[in-house]
């Protein structure tokens, strides 16, 4: 399975250390499964996580995405990043 994610991200910054954020968007997948056949689609994806920034150019994110593919169960994903501004 492959695909890509495009998405409009809001920011809501509570003070000069701390934001939050929600996005929505749509997925665009491709899948293969040998016996199975091939499919492929577009759907509904959401989002929503928090900003802190440590210093001046590194800030840690933590997030939560959810994808709503049809006729699966639930496709999601929780991520720690580290953002570095150069």
């Amino acid at each position: 399975m492959d695909g890509f994610n495009l998405s409009v991200l809001g920011s809501w910054p509570f003070n000069e250390q701390f934001s939050a954020f929600a996005k929505l968007g749509v997925l665009f997948w491709d899948a293969e499964a040998r016996g199975f056949g091939d499919d492929s689609g577009e759907d509904f994806s959401w989002g929503i996580g928090a900003d802190f920034n440590v210093t001046g150019n590194l800030t840690v994110r933590g997030e939560y995405q959810m994808f709503e593919i049809e006729d699966t169960d639930s496709v999601d994903l929780a991520s720690l990043s580290l953002i570095y501004r150069f």
